[in-house]
């Protein structure tokens, strides 16, 4: 015989309403003890919801878009897992589109997640679609903005300091003793975290009393290949004595290429990358980071979003911003004395 949702409230002691809240993320509206008391009732009688007539009741279809700017950057794996933890525990199921840091791309995926009538959309924007957020937002539709920055007024967003992380980082290089650190980056132009990060590296060699020397700085696209030139190109034209890299699909570029090139971590050159992957900690010599709090990031994300879907009333929209934590490896140290001489810039 097929269980049903009053036969999970009677087990449970609680009425067919609070049930429902639970199947619908509502935990707000509950005690954690009821909570958890109507979790274990449905583990023990296999209820299994029907999503399908709770869609048609509710006008819901328990699905949340996830758009994100690129799937096989370490940073958006971590990020998606934390995401999908929470959606699958509330019984919401994700939509996981990949952008590939195309802004045309994103855009047909906005315009495909909103036909679907999903619920809710989580974008990693990839930028210059801020007509279609708004339009979006003016029809109340429920959105969250994760590690890049969109107007206040179209959704909810969760961020990182992204100025503060690569402030701390320069910073420590050059307390080291590093006067020529150079910085890697994708372009900055339309994406909010890459600006911050620029911004924190000039304002740290600012306070060093280091002049800002825009030859140090390699702007280079995603495409493979391209950071691992750029960083050869930087060891044999300028001879910095560190490299400061953006993200995890660089770092590992550049770290590649450092080593290709013969120089020695940290006693050639030091290294100190934005991001934290699995790998980091195992390289060798092993990478100094600014380590992103990643997985919590996801999980934030959803219990926002999930938040905004059930709200009975418009409210002012939020804005989480996670602190970054600076981990010092092997691959940092203070400066070649003789290579510092060789300097010709």
């Amino acid at each position: 015989m097929k269980v049903t949702i009053k036969d999970v409230a009677e087990k449970a002691g609680v009425s067919k309403t609070t049930v429902s809240r639970y199947l619908n993320g509502m935990y707000d509206m509950m005690g954690e003890d009821i909570r958890k008391k109507i979790e274990i009732t449905i583990k023990e009688l296999k209820y299994e919801p029907n999503h399908l007539a709770q869609g048609l009741k509710s006008k819901k279809t328990k699905t949340i878009g996830l758009i994100i700017f690129n799937v096989l950057n370490p940073f958006s794996t971590k990020l998606i897992r934390g995401v999908e933890d929470v959606c699958r525990k509330r019984g919401y199921s994700l939509f996981l589109c990949n952008a590939d840091n195309d802004s045309d791309l994103e855009r047909k995926y906005i315009t495909e997640l909103y036909h679907k009538q999903v619920d809710g959309i989580i974008t990693a924007t990839v930028g210059m679609n801020e007509d279609l957020y708004k339009k979006l937002a003016e029809e109340g539709f429920p959105m969250v903005f994760v590690d890049r920055k969109m107007n206040e007024q179209f959704g909810d967003q969760v961020l990182t300091n992204n100025f503060e992380g690569a402030y701390n980082a320069v910073s420590y290089l050059c307390k080291l003793g590093h006067k020529r650190i150079a910085y890697l980056t994708a372009s900055v132009q339309g994406v909010s975290n890459r600006q911050e990060r620029f911004e924190g590296y000039k304002k740290a060699l600012l306070d060093f009393d280091i002049d800002y020397n825009p030859l140090l700085v390699r702007e280079v696209s995603l495409t493979e290949g391209d950071g691992y030139k750029a960083t050869i190109d930087l060891l044999q034209s300028l001879k910095p004595t560190a490299i400061f890299s953006m993200n995890d699909t660089l770092n590992l570029e550049a770290f590649k290429a450092i080593q290709g090139s013969g120089y020695k971590m940290p006693q050639d050159i030091s290294f100190l990358g934005f991001d934290d992957t699995d790998w980091a900690s195992i390289t060798n010599p092993s990478m100094s980071v600014v380590a992103q709090p990643t997985y919590e990031i996801g999980v934030k994300v959803a219990e926002t979003i999930l938040k905004r879907i059930h709200a009975k009333r418009k409210t002012k929209f939020s804005t989480t911003i996670f602190d970054t934590k600076l981990i010092v490896r092997n691959s940092s140290g203070v400066p070649n004395d003789i290579n510092d001489s060789t300097f010709m810039g």
